[in-house]
């Protein structure tokens, strides 16, 4: 083979890619970024979504905590009064 029959065969690959390149560009180019904007958008509202979640835990956490030490300190109030009334 003769390097102008590979030339010849680059050229046309390089043709063939601008044009494709160009028509998916052209037709199709809008609607991808649409397609990962709207991908993003929905990320990010998962994302923000699951914040949310974790900061009502965390706040639910600190209920429960302080509930259970109001508990804990009533049940050693009331141990504390049974231990003195059996004195």
């Amino acid at each position: 083979m003769d390097n102008s029959h590979i030339l010849k065969e680059i050229a046309v690959q390089i043709l063939g890619f601008a044009v494709v390149f160009l028509v998916l560009r052209k037709f199709a180019w809008n609607n991808l970024l649409g397609m990962i904007d709207t991908r993003r958008r929905t990320i990010e509202e998962a994302f923000a979504a699951i914040e949310q979640q974790k900061k009502a835990l965390e706040q639910l956490e600190k209920e429960y905590k302080g509930r259970l030490e109001h508990i804990e300190q009533e049940a050693r109030t009331r141990i504390q009064e049974a231990s003195n009334i059996g004195m």
